[in-house]
């Protein structure tokens, strides 16, 4: 997996950390004069909503691959223990989030 040893270490601190940017950026949204305050506060919320969507797809690619590779690196697994991983594997998107 790729996370950051710093987001490990402090969750709450890089939410806080986010959220403090989400806040500025939303601020200064209103010091641009060529652009309404309430288009820039639409397009924040569209980018927002569009990278948290790419972000979980991209994790759940990541962890199909790493059920990929469990499979793939022990062919001596129990018959029953490479059928989980392969169920899980195949599961959707929308059913790995519903576990979230």
């Amino acid at each position: 997996m790729h996370l950051p040893e710093s987001y490990l270490r402090a969750r709450k601190a890089q939410h806080r950390i986010a959220f403090a940017f989400g806040l500025l950026t939303a601020g200064s949204i209103y010091f641009y004069s060529w652009l309404p305050w309430y288009v820039g506060i639409i397009l924040l919320g569209l980018i927002w909503y569009y990278s948290g969507s790419v972000g979980r797809r991209e994790g759940f690619d990541e962890y199909r691959k790493a059920l990929a590779a469990m499979i793939d690196h022990d062919p001596g697994d129990s018959p029953d223990y490479t059928a989980m991983l392969e169920a899980e594997a195949n599961l959707s998107n929308a059913e790995l989030m519903a576990r979230i």
